[in-house]
């Protein structure tokens, strides 16, 4: 099974599964979220997000988009069932 190493600046750490290193990033790098529409941000928290935007912003609420949590990643996705595809199939990451 192959490994993988963290690619964030100063860390270089090596996980056995894409499942660990999620879990490290999560942990140890975490990556502020952040609304398109007003640049408010959320943490790395996609419900915070979601909530937000039904109530900030109502007219545009079809057009959220999720973004991908994997470092240096620019992909958005319409849902989370929809990221979670898109990690699992582009980086590897199972739930």
């Amino acid at each position: 099974m192959p490994e993988i190493t963290c690619n964030r600046t100063n860390c270089g750490k090596i996980f056995a599964d894409g499942e660990a290193l999620l879990a490290h990033l999560r942990r140890d790098h975490p990556t502020n979220i952040q609304c398109y529409v007003c640049l408010a941000t959320f943490g790395t928290n996609n419900k915070a997000l979601i909530d937000h935007f039904e109530e900030k912003h109502p007219e545009i609420n079809g057009d959220l988009k999720l973004p991908c949590t994997h470092p240096g990643c620019r992909k958005t996705a319409v849902n989370q069932w929809f990221l979670n595809q898109h990690l699992a199939l582009d980086h590897g990451f199972r739930r």
